[in-house]
């Protein structure tokens, strides 16, 4: 699933699995993944200047992800490309008999 929205966002510099201002701890938290694979994965996003890390003032040794004007600007970008991605995933969890992804739980 990951791959057909990498698809979709790669032209536009971006990556399927990015998001905003939380420490790199419940940023991992939310997306699933492990603090360290996280922190690999941001690092092309701080080189392109899509973001920036920082301390958080109530302890030194945590830190902030948050996106910077570029970032917002490259998200806003990849929008029409990620709602192209999602529009067109329900006939791929069709093909895999993964229809129940598609229903929304309140």
């Amino acid at each position: 699933m990951t791959r057909h929205y990498e698809r979709a966002l790669r032209r536009r510099g971006l990556r399927a699995t990015q998001t905003g201002p939380l420490t790199v701890s419940e940023l991992a938290a939310k997306l699933g993944v492990e603090r360290t694979t996280l922190t690999r994965n941001l690092r092309p996003l701080k080189a392109k200047r899509f973001l920036h890390t920082m301390t958080t003032e109530t302890d030194q040794r945590m830190r902030r992800v948050e996106l910077t004007a570029a970032g917002r600007a490259a998200a806003a970008k990849a929008l029409p490309a990620w709602q192209q991605a999602h529009a067109s995933v329900a006939p791929i969890l069709r093909r895999w008999k993964l229809e129940d992804l598609l229903k929304t739980k309140a």
